[in-house]
């Protein structure tokens, strides 16, 4: 796993104007997000800013969901786009 941050160090990022996201996906989920990158015509650092665009704006419309852990919240969002 990556480097842990203090708390000092998430606040002084806060602070920052904008600052560089870096994560690593594998297997199947990497390729889907390859493969939406191609269809999108866009890189992976704009397609990872929609996906977390996408997020926090269905957290601020839903605020009981900031409570749920992230296992959680997955599957209550399937169920919900099931209907």
């Amino acid at each position: 796993m990556g480097k842990e941050h203090s708390e000092d160090d998430i606040r002084r990022k806060m602070l920052s104007y904008k600052v560089r996201i870096t994560t690593r996906i594998s297997g199947v989920d990497k390729n889907k997000f390859m493969l939406d990158s191609l269809k999108k015509g866009i890189n992976e650092s704009d397609l990872t800013r929609e996906i977390i665009n996408i997020h926090y704006a269905i957290i601020e419309t839903n605020p009981y969901l900031k409570e749920l852990e992230f296992t959680e919240l997955k599957k209550y969002l399937i169920d919900r786009i099931k209907l």
